[in-house]
């Protein structure tokens, strides 16, 4: 995953001890713009469909498709933020891996 490829080992192995392991069915809301966020993902397997609704439209808008080995959620690390975009698990479901 290219957000942890300048950690060593050691610090790999010392954050998978502490991430959660987490598998969300097809069209489950992983994320939902507007709530604060406490956790950050790492897609294990699977897609997630990230949406975002737009100041004046009336339905979201589809802003990118994330595979494995993407991430979302980093900015749950810095603090309390409120999320900016909704991330929808796609068919047939995605593993993800959580820290929070």
């Amino acid at each position: 995953v290219s957000i942890f490829e300048n950690l060593s080992e050691d610090r790999i192995s010392k954050m998978a001890d502490v991430m959660d392991q987490d598998y969300y069915a097809a069209g489950h809301y992983i994320i939902r713009q507007g709530e604060k966020g406490d956790a950050f993902f790492v897609i294990n397997s699977g897609t997630v469909k990230v949406t975002q609704l737009i100041e004046g439209e009336t339905e979201p808008r589809e802003i990118r498709i994330l595979n494995q080995g993407d991430f979302f959620g980093e900015r749950a690390l810095l603090g309390d933020e409120v999320r900016t975009a909704n991330i929808i698990a796609q068919a047939p479901g995605v593993e993800v891996l959580t820290l929070d």
